[in-house]
Formats: C-alpha cells, structure tokens, sequence
C-alpha cells in the first residue's frame, strides 16, 4: 500500500475522510470515480489531488476488486443497530491491533452485507484501479485566517514581557485575587504543550504497531533502526543561510574603505590648516599636537600587519598607566590647555551639554593596557574608588547622574516666534512698560522698603507702532542715585543695546524723574517680573515711606478710591495691583499658566523658553558691585537691562499681549479680565450676546436660593481600569465635544426645558434650578410628540418648537472652532508657528464649548445653576457612552472588549491583533458608533497605545500612534509621576526611562539592570542635589493649618526667623530638600533648602528615604501589574557605601556629623582599609603610588576648572563665578566639584609629608 498522506486516526474516522464508512446507507456518501487508465498516471493524479491511493497489488493490503458499485455499500441499515455496538467495542481495543488489521477485520462485513444485496455482481477487472478522494477539500489560507477567530485562535501573538535572564525571573504574585508571573527564557518557564487530538495514536505508535506488523517476531527493535529504515534515500544539499560575498562585492568594499579613508586624511589636513591659522601665537604647540595627531592616526588605522614603533610603544603604555588611549590623551591635553578658550567660543547651553557628558570619573583600571603593565599599578588603579565608572554599554545617557532619554526638565516647546503669525496685522498702538529695581541690601538679607534706599530704576518701554512714526519702538535707559559730579562712563561699559542714563542726586529726586518718565510716555501696560517683592511693588512701598502717593501720580484717572494700600504688610496683596485706566500684569504669574515647571524664576522662564542660561547674582553681589568701584557697575545695569529687556522678549515670543487682545475681543470682555475671571464669566458674556436680543433676561439666583436648591444627582460614567500591562493595541475613541454636541442634537437648554416629567400639568409653580416654573396641562397637551426627555426624567422641547440659546451659542463655536481646524489642513504642514497659533485658537474655543455644561451645573458658585439642564446633559452623555460600549462589545467581527472609560472615551482592548488591525476595527468602530447617534454626535478615533499600562481611573501611559502609517511612537503619560510636578525629578527619569525599556524591548532584565544602577547612585551618593529636589506649591501662611507638618512652611517659618521678607509668594514652588539626621528623628526636621546642603558639606541627602519612599513606590504602581517588585530588586542588590576622605570645613562652620569628627581611616591611592594615610602596599611602590595621586589630583583640579569655565562663560566674564541660580545644573556640578576639590589639600600634603622614596 503506498499512503500519499499520513493519516493517523482511528478506523472509522479513516473511513470517513475517504467515504467508506461502515454507517454508510445509502450511496450518496461515497464517491467512487472509475478512470481506465495507465497506473503511473493514476498514482500522480491522485498525489496531485492530495487523495489517498490504494494499489491492489500491496501485500499488507489485498483489497481485490474493481468494479465496486453504489449499491453495495448500501443496504445494512437492518444491522445498523447491531454493527453499531460491535464498532464501538471494536473502537475500544484499537490499540491492540495493528492499523491493517483493523481494516481488513471491517471490509469483510462490508463485502459480505454487500454480496447479499447484490450477489450477481462481481468485483471487476483486476488491473482496475480506484481513486478515493477526501469528503471536504484542504483549506486555503483566506478560510483559516476567517475561522481562526471563531476557534478562539489569534492572529497576531504580540511579545509579552519576560526575564532574559532565568536567574531574575521570580515567582508568582498575587494581585487583586489574580497570579502574577513573567516568564523567563528557561526551560522552567516553558509552557508544557497539550495536544486536542487526544485520539490520535501517534507517529512512534503507529512506527511500533508496522514493525510488529512486518516482523511477527518478539526480537527488540531500537528505535534509532526505525528511523533508519523508515527513512528515504534522497540526497539532501545544506546550504548556508548567507552566501559568502564575491569577489567583485570584496572588491567593491575595498575600493570604498579607500575612498573614505583618503577622505577622512583630507578633513584631517583641512582641520590642522586651520589650527595653525587660528593659533599663531601657539605655532610650537599645534606642530607638536599635529605630530602627535599623525602618530595617533597611524596607531588607529585598519591596516594591523606593520605594528607600531618602540617609542610608540613606550609611549603607549605609559598613557595606559593613566587609563588613557594616545588619542584620548590628546583630546584631554587639548582640552587643559585650551579648555577656556573652547568654552569662550561656545554657547552656555553647548558648554552645559559638555559638562554633563563629562560627570563621570576617568576609567584608568587600566582593563586595556598591555600585558606588559606592571600589574601592581593594574591593581591599584582598578581598586581605586575614586576613579572607578560604570559601562556605558546601556541604553540612554550615561554622565554619571540619573540615566534619562532627555532632560525631563526641559519643557518641549518650540522655538517660534508667535508675532510672525499673529492675526492681527495692523499695528494696537500698545506701549508696554516694565520696570526692575536695584536696591543696596543689608548684608546677606533680601531687599525692605522700610529700611533699604532705592538705587536705581531700570526700564525697558516697547510701543506697537509703525516703522514712521515718531514715537522709538523701543527705549531701553536707567534713572540711578549717584552724587553729584559723577560721570555716565561705568555705567554704559559692556551694554550692547542703547541706554538712556539719567543721574539723579537723591532718592526723592528718583521718584520725581519716575513719575516724570510715565507721565511723558503714557504706557498702557505696567509689567515687572514679579511685582510683590521687586519691581513695581517695591516703588509703591518705598514711595510710600517717603509719603510719596505714587498710585494717583502715576494713574490716568487719579482720583478713583483704590482696594488696597502700598502700606500693606500682606506682600500677596500687592501682587493684585489696580491702577484705573492702566493695566498691570505679574509676569510671572502668567507664565504659571502657560507651561509646566518646577520654578518659575526668571532664569528658568528664559531657559525654557527662550533657550538662554542667565546668571543670577545675589543681592549681596549686586549691592558690592554698585558699591565699589563707580567703574564696574556697569556689571549691575548689564544684570536689569537683561531681565527688562528678557521680560519683553518672553512676551512677545509667546505673544501674550496679542492673544489676550484677541480673546477679550473674541469673548467680548476686558483686556485683564481675560486673566484675572474664570470660565463662567466668557460662557456668559457669549451667551448674553444671543439672549438679549431674543429678550430674553438672565436669572440672578442669591446665595440663599442656590444653598436651597436640589443637588446634582446624575454622575458621568467613569469605568475602573482593568489594571495591567497589556501587550495588545488598546484603541482609543473619543467623543468629538460630547457634551456640546448633546446640547446640540437634544437642545438642551434653560429656555427649552419643562422641568421633571412628574410636574409637568401641575396648577401651581414648581421648583425648576434655583428659580419656578409652572407648565400649565393645556401646554402640555399642545406639545405632545414635540418632547424630548432625558434619561433622568427631565423634559425638552423640540427644536420646531423652539432653539434655545446654548444650542444656538455652541453651533456657532463649534463651526467656528471646524473652519479654524480647516484652516490647519490647509495650509503648510511645515509653517510650524502659524499651526501653532491655529491650534492654541481651536483649542480655546473647544475649552469655552466644553465649559459651557459647568455653567449650568455649578450649584456652589454659579452664576445661573439649572439642576435640570445640568443632570440631563450628564445622564444623557452616559447613556450614549453606554450604548457605545454595548455596540462594540456585541459585534463578533471585531473581537474586542471595552477595558476602560472615562465620561466621553473608551479604551478598547483588541486582543491578538496587530497595529495595523488595529486602527482599521477603530476607524470601524467610530463610523459605527457615529452612524447610531444623531447629528453632531461623533465618535473621532484618536490613538492607539501599544503596548499601555493602565493604573486607575486618570492614571494611564503607553507608546502612542495616531496613524497608521507612523512607525516611531510617542511617548503618552497621564496622571503618572512622569507628567507629575509633586515628586523629585529623578522620580519622572527613572520612571519614563524605565517604562520605555519595557515597552521597546519587553525584557524586565534590562529593566532590572538599569534600576537597580541607579539606585546604586543615589545610595553611593553619584546624583545631582538637583534631581533630589523637590519643589512644592506655597498656599500662604493663612493656608495652612496652625500645627500643620508640610515641609514648605517648616522651612518658610524657618527662613522667616532671620528674614522677615523671604517669604515665599503666593503660590510659589518652594524647593528643599530632605537630608539624612538623627535616628528616629521626624522626618520634618530634616527638611532643608538647596543652598543649606550646598553650603554645608555636613549635610547629605537621605538616599534610603529617596529610595524606598519616594522611588520605589511609583516603579511598584507600574511594574506590580506584572507580577514584578522592585523592593525585592533592592533588598538583593549590593549595598554598597563609599568612604570620602575628610574635608576642610570652613572657619565659621562647626562639625555636625560623625565623619566630621572622625576620619576614614583608608589608603589615600587605593581604598583599601588602613591606620595610616598609605598602607604598607602602596608605600613599598613609591613611584606607582605617585603616579595615582597625582592623577586624582589633576583630575579634582580639571573637574573644578571646567566647571568654573561653564560658568565663566555665561556670564561672559572672566573673574570669579557668582552666581546662584538653583535652575542650573552648573551650579551643582560645580559646587560639588569644589567640595571635592578640598580634598586635593589632603593629596598635597600626603605627597610632601609621607616619605615616599624612589
């Protein structure tokens, strides 16, 4: 018998596939083709086909007869009952017998029930031969993937997280009654296969019962002979995957390594002309770094055969003693000998970006020295802690601090200027004034109108006017107090932009010029950074010591009674001031709205926007500047002129000005009202416009009647996530305006509305939101089937009955908000400023439709609350949420579930799909969600997150696309400690690079790696005090309770007690820092500000509590859906602790710490544990020891010197860095570069006094 195909089924299943089954009745269910043709043909015929051919002339399978005809397989239904018991007897001892035997113990029934039916036929020509074709045809693809649903089978199988490393997988964890694991690569891990044809006997079985078959004999057969014998005897030709490459390709190759290479010797050459160019004066120098240079280049060179000289050699080795290749060393040479110079050419930022990619300690272990090293200084130099690093053989940056994609700190904004696309193009004729004031400080404290003078007044006046016009466009200039004969030279020395200097005898005659200079220019707008402490608030207070009334001197309308007083203690209070007929505008404040920072210091403001480090002199500084010599103080105008003239540049680069204008146009209201009012105030402002022509008059409820009215019963429905990592796309759909739109389709409105269903008919008024209303029975009756009611039982008017007022209001933005939005499409893709722009506008008009519900439902402090409108838009806007959810999940074809929803989106999980599949079942469910709701009513398809992890309810984040043709994803957080501001910034690094590991390459060992080495730094004490910082909000010293433990006020009530004027606006983030104190000490006590642990070297970050409370804890959130803890990570990995050699306190600061008092008794060279400065090792090796101290030396001495010329280099001077900006990572790095560096008096004095002989 020649079997084409391997079937291995039981008998009758057999039969079944080749339509000879015992069961059969009639002849319909077989199917038996008689061909008179040659047998070869035959054979390939039916190997063509797929179909089972049986030869006559098999001896395991003599079947003899040909011509079988329908009528004899038909006629055994008398002994179906019979047969069908014996079958199932027969079916269960199968494995007894062999596979022939089966069947040829079944066709004797079948001839013989056969012969009786029909006894006059016989079986044929012997050299016939049969063709059996199987009942149903292969499958083709198209089908399988169709079924693979139904049969629960996916189509795509994403990559789920897993441990490449068997040793970090761990075991099980229970989460929410569910058990976690992620799996690892082992053996272990390995899901155990369980095949669903538990019928079928199997290969080696059906091997076994052949062999029994073919040789009746007990002998044992192994099963290797099986294989050998069952195997065929055709020749098999294994190739290699990849072809070796030819000789041409080989050729090819060469002849472009040589065309790069004579091109990288070309730029080399270019690059040497032009150092010697440049560098005249150090002729000597470059020829011997070009020399050198062509050594190096020699040495690196892809040609190994010639190997390099044996002064190469020795000089090669002796730079590895220091850790470095002859190409480094050149690069670190270049850098100490012309490390001002390159940091003078270059920006602040660049300098910044230079500084940080050098953070970490050169490698000088020594790992690629030659063999030929003595491996005593090997020893020394890799057990040297201070110069040990960590491989950079990982993912993101690694400078030594917090390893992150980018600097979370930077706000992503582009640099566009907003004027260029502004939609007004006429001129406002707006002059803008803003003002900053240098006052002479007492000592250390900040500036009191009650007891410092005024100095000197700075001022930067812009007006909108056209180029020919007389009015300047810009006047920059100072009015200062300076005695009489002085002359205007110190002051203009090193100002790039013109300045009016005027000098004034006293301070009275200060505030006269003053007011003499807003009297002439006439400006509209008063601006100052920040006008409570500085500023514009200073000049009123100090004004007022001099009983100088400011406010109506410098008022249009000067006699309007003012709200507040300049004598006021309350600093918040002069944050509000109002000056009739002139608006004046906090700077500051207003940039609290407009992005996102942890400070909101001028600094920072003009880093993030402007893409500009400032230096920031202390008080102290500028007062001893002003001081001194008349000639410096060139130095304090230079200090205001950028912070007037950076206050303008903000502005006008984000186009405050102009955009206001445009909204209070748009809203019909005032230029500061656009600040200063909320939501309520534009929604009705708009809505009053359409009313009142309508005669139509707004209710003015009192207190008294919205405390009495009912409260909000209808909830918006907000779904619990299902909490876990989910590897497959989850689509997000949105509802387009959702509530607006309701309002619209439904006309919901307070002059449509009827009231409760219940009350519509009554003779008497009944409540209706804070107000009554009566619907008389008569009404009623004319209104039937011209009623709308909501699912809570509240009814509305149709709109042939009536279109209310907020339908009619929300159409008109809406359409507006669409041509705002067609406007973007239609222009260019790439004018990034004028999308920006169209986007800003369509998104303020989306937020005035979308606050147009809380209008009606605010109950507490609204205007005009309506119960009734407000609990209908609500209920209504779940019902549809409902309906859409029920949609999606009761269509089969799309295979997905809702996993989350939250008052107008969903989150849909479509699982075993791909992205692709993805968005085509989204834009599906959108049309059809849309298509069931009636106009506006649309479902939009946004996004989809792949992979996503979903916390709870507002708390979510994944790899977002928003089409289908982006390939690079996004990045999505919301509600998450990466978008949060309440934690330190190393919190949202570690987390976001953590979680993009996850999502880029699903290994939770690399994920483990990575953690796990940055907790190392924070214990080891390797971060940045910045990163360690947390800023939090100042509610006020009213805002708080007496007793309260909030470490803002612990350490404003602490800075108060020795300045009365440090304290914090309003509002204002205060930073501090939590340090490590005492046992069992509250962990209030150890709050401290940034400048205090920069200032003490006593006092150092609490890495535990950084740790364990304020790290771990957001990682858990994320990594516990998994399965996956992070403190187990921590109590398993080293906890290692590094021993400082003692530091030089300064002489008016006493010991706090134990390591203050005690020194580390170690080996200043290696580390190792010993009573004496060297131990007896390093003594006995004078000259490798040497070698080691000097070079920490000169690397503390490098370290401090490159930081000192980054700062040097903002700040465009060349004396002593000053400044004391908290907002620039430079100031850390430099100021522990410093602490550090005390450590070099130690080295010195280890070097000179120990005796160490060569």
């Amino acid at each position: 018998m020649n079997v084409r195909k391997n079937l291995f089924t039981k008998g009758s299943r057999l039969l079944e596939d080749i339509n000879i089954s015992p069961k059969a009745s009639t002849s319909r269910d077989i199917e038996i083709q008689r061909e008179n043709i040659g047998e070869g043909h035959s054979k390939g015929l039916a190997a063509e086909r797929g179909s089972l051919f049986l030869d006559e002339e098999e001896e395991d399978f003599r079947l003899k007869y040909s011509t079988l005809e329908k009528t004899m397989l038909g006629g055994i239904e008398e002994e179906k009952e019979e047969e069908t018991v014996q079958t199932e007897y027969e079916e269960d001892n199968l494995c007894d017998i062999t596979f022939t035997q089966y069947i040829c113990s079944q066709l004797p029934k079948i001839t013989r029930s056969s012969s009786e039916k029909s006894s006059s036929q016989t079986l044929g020509d012997p050299k016939k031969s049969i063709k059996i074709i199987p009942r149903y045809s292969p499958p083709s693809v198209e089908r399988i993937n169709a079924t693979m649903a139904s049969y629960g089978i996916p189509t795509c199988r994403n990559p789920q997280p897993f441990f490449s490393k068997q040793a970090d997988a761990p075991g099980q964890k229970e989460l929410a009654h569910r058990m976690l694991k992620v799996p690892g690569k082992g053996l272990a891990d390995v899901v155990p296969h369980k095949s669903i044809l538990e019928d079928v006997t199997g290969l080696n079985r059906w091997r076994r019962l052949k062999i029994n078959e073919f040789h009746p004999s007990k002998g044992k057969i192994l099963a290797s002979s099986i294989r050998q014998s069952l195997a065929g005897h055709r020749s098999i030709i294994i190739a290699p995957l990849i072809l070796p490459p030819s000789l041409k390709s080989v050729k090819t190759w060469m002849k472009a390594r040589e065309y790069l290479n004579r091109k990288k010797d070309e730029k080399n050459q270019q690059t040497k002309h032009i150092k010697l160019e440049t560098n005249t004066e150090n002729q000597n120098t470059s020829k011997r770094e070009n020399a050198e240079s062509d050594e190096n280049t020699s040495d690196s060179s892809d040609s190994s055969i010639v190997g390099p000289s044996p002064e190469k050699i020795i000089h090669s080795n002796s730079l590895r003693l220091l850790g470095r290749t002859p190409r480094n060393y050149q690069v670190e040479r270049t850098l100490l000998t012309s490390t001002f110079k390159t940091w003078q050419s270059m920006s602040p930022m660049e300098a910044e970006k230079s500084m940080n990619a050098d953070k970490s300690y050169p490698d000088v272990s020594g790992r690629s020295s030659n063999k030929s090293l003595n491996p005593s200084v090997m020893g020394m130099l890799e057990e040297s802690k201070l110069f040990r690093t960590e491989s950079s053989n990982h993912p993101g940056i690694s400078s030594g601090q917090i390893e992150c994609v980018s600097n979370s700190t930077r706000n992503d904004v582009e640099m566009e200027n907003m004027q260029n696309a502004k939609a007004v193009t006429t001129y406002q004729y707006i002059t803008l004034m803003c003002v900053e004031v240098h006052v002479t400080t007492r000592g250390d404290l900040l500036p009191d109108p009650d007891h410092d003078p005024l100095s000197a007044i700075f001022y930067a006046i812009q007006s909108d006017v056209p180029p020919e016009s007389q009015i300047k466009p810009l006047v920059h200039g100072v009015i200062a107090v300076a005695p009489e004969g002085s002359t205007k030279i110190g002051y203009s020395y090193g100002t790039s932009v013109p300045l009016d200097i005027t000098l004034v005898p006293n301070e009275s005659s200060l505030f006269e010029a003053f007011i003499k200079l807003v009297t002439a220019t006439d400006p509209e707008i008063f601006i100052g950074w920040e006008l409570e402490a500085l500023s514009w608030g200073y000049i009123f207070q100090r004004a007022a010591t001099f009983g100088v009334n400011l406010n109506k001197r410098i008022s249009r309308i000067p006699g309007v009674q003012y709200k507040w007083e300049a004598t006021t203690p309350d600093l918040d209070a002069l944050g509000e001031i109002k000056l009739p007929g002139r608006v004046v505008l906090d700077i500051w404040r207003i940039m609290r709205h407009e992005m996102a920072l942890l400070s909101y210091s001028f600094e920072n403001v003009m880093y993030h926007v402007m893409n500009e480090r400032i230096p920031c002199p202390s008080f102290r500084t500028l007062t001893e500047w002003w001081e001194g010599d008349m000639r410096v103080r060139w130095k304090v105008v230079e200090h205001y002129g950028v912070r007037v003239l950076g206050t303008l540049r903000i502005l006008e680069q984000l186009d405050i000005i102009g955009r206001t204008s445009e909204h209070a146009r748009l809203f019909g209201i005032q230029f500061n009202e656009v600040f200063t009012r909320g939501s309520q105030f534009r929604v009705e402002s708009i809505m009053l416009r359409l009313a009142k022509p309508l005669n139509y008059v707004a209710v003015s409820p009192s207190p008294q009647q919205r405390a009495a009215m009912r409260a909000m019963e209808a909830l918006p429905l907000i779904m619990e996530p299902e909490s876990i990592f989910y590897s497959d796309p989850v689509i997000v759909l949105d509802f387009q305006s959702l509530y607006p739109s309701i309002i619209i389709a439904h006309n919901y409105c307070f002059s449509t509305c009827l009231g409760r269903n219940e009350r519509i008919g009554q003779q008497h008024p009944f409540e209706f939101g804070a107000s009554v209303l009566k619907v008389t029975r008569n009404t009623a009756l004319k209104l039937q089937g011209k009623v709308n009611f909501a699912p809570c039982g509240v009814a509305f008017v149709k709109p042939e009955v009536r279109v209310g007022i907020l339908p009619r209001m929300l159409t008109e933005i809406l359409e507006t908000r669409f041509m705002v939005k067609k406007a973007m499409k239609d222009h260019d893709k790439n004018d990034k400023t004028l999308q920006r722009v169209l986007h800003s506008r369509q998104l303020g008009l989306k937020f005035l439709a979308n606050v147009t519900y809380g209008y009606t439902a605010a109950n507490f402090t609204g205007r005009m609350p309506c119960m009734e409108v407000g609990d209908s838009v609500v209920s209504k806007g779940k019902e549809t949420l409902e309906r859409a959810i029920k949609l999606v999940e009761s269509t089969a074809k799309w295979g997905a579930r809702v996993v989350y929803g939250d008052t107008d989106s969903l989150f849909i999980l479509a699982p075993g799909k791909s992205k692709d599949e993805a968005f085509k079942i989204g834009y599906e469910m959108a049309e059809a969600v849309t298509a069931d709701n009636p106009s506006p009513v649309k479902l939009k398809f946004e996004k989809v997150l792949f992979p996503a992890i979903l916390q709870t309810k507002k708390r979510y984040c994944g790899y977002m696309y928003e089409s289908p043709e982006q390939e690079k994803p996004t990045y999505l957080a919301k509600g998450i400690e990466t978008v949060r501001r309440d934690g330190c910034p190393a919190v949202s690094k570690i987390l976001e690079k953590t979680l993009k590991i996850l999502f880029d390459t699903k290994d939770v060992s690399q994920v483990k790696q990575y953690v796990v080495r940055q907790l190392e730094k924070i214990l080891t004490g390797k971060v940045s005090l910045q990163d360690l910082t947390f800023a939090k909000e100042f509610r006020g010293m009213r805002g708080y309770k007496e007793r309260a433990c909030v470490p803002a006020l612990e350490l404003t009530r602490r800075l108060m007690k020795k300045d009365p004027r440090a304290l914090p606006r309003h509002s204002e983030r205060v930073k501090y820092v939590i340090i490590a104190g005492a046992p069992n000490q509250a962990l209030i006590h150890c709050v401290r500000s940034p400048w205090e642990v920069l200032n003490d070297p006593g006092l150092r970050p609490n890495a535990v509590y950084y740790v364990t409370r304020v790290i771990i804890p957001p990682l858990n959130r994320c990594l516990n859906l998994m399965g996956v803890d992070v403190n187990t990570w921590y109590r398993e990995m080293p906890h290692r602790h590094i021993l400082h050699n003692p530091t030089a306190l300064p002489g008016d600061k006493q010991k706090q710490t134990i390591f203050q008092y005690f020194g580390n008794i170690v080996c200043a060279a290696c580390g190792q544990t010993s009573s004496r400065a060297l131990c007896y090792d390093c003594h006995s090796r004078p000259s490798d020891t040497l070698v080691v101290l000097n070079e920490k030396l000169r690397w503390l001495e490098r370290v401090y010197e490159q930081a000192t010329s980054i700062c040097q280099s903002c700040t465009g001077r060349g004396d002593a860095p000053q400044c004391i900006s908290l907002d620039c990572p430079v100031l850390y790095r430099r100021a522990q570069a410093q602490r550090e560096l005390t450590q070099g008096a130690q080295l010195e004095r280890i070097i000179k006094q120990e005796n160490i002989d060569f």
